[in-house]
């Protein structure tokens, strides 16, 4: 194949592709100096002409886990071919994602009508005692002698 072969640091320089129907392809890499385990396919970019030309060969590849394809139309990502699993955790991340955000929409909602100065006050407020719970049960814990 002629398509190029990211290394993990190249795909986390990458960062989040966007795929078609707006969806979000997280690419999960690790640190430079690290191994990619067995279990974490190699993402490769190919041009869409060449997609269409080994697209048997893709398929299979993708199934067997051994990688994900990012496609390319002009050297701008318009696709990607991923697995049936990775698109099941994809739309995993993205329904708890969509479920913080409505916790989120819900404690606006709850707030709407407080002035932001007095919301900033009392959060501030919140989490200085908070911090100094947190202080007086370490002073508990370790008393000095």
């Amino acid at each position: 194949m002629k398509g190029k072969l990211y290394s993990p640091v190249a795909a986390k320089i990458i960062g989040l592709i966007i795929v078609p129907n707006d969806a979000i392809l997280y690419e999960i890499v690790q640190k430079k100096g690290e191994t990619m385990s067995e279990s974490q396919p190699i993402t490769e970019v190919i041009q869409a002409s060449e997609a269409r030309q080994q697209w048997s060969q893709l398929l299979n590849k993708v199934f067997r886990g051994e990688m994900r394809v990012l496609v390319e139309k002009s050297g701008i990502p318009v696709a990607a071919i991923i697995s049936a699993e990775d698109l099941k955790r994809l739309k995993q991340l993205e329904a708890e994602r969509a479920e913080r955000f409505a916790i989120l929409d819900e404690i606006q909602e709850a707030f709407k009508d407080v002035p932001t100065a007095e919301l900033e006050r009392e959060v501030a407020k919140a989490i200085h005692e908070v911090r100094e719970e947190g202080r007086a049960d370490e002073r508990d814990q370790h008393p000095l002698i």
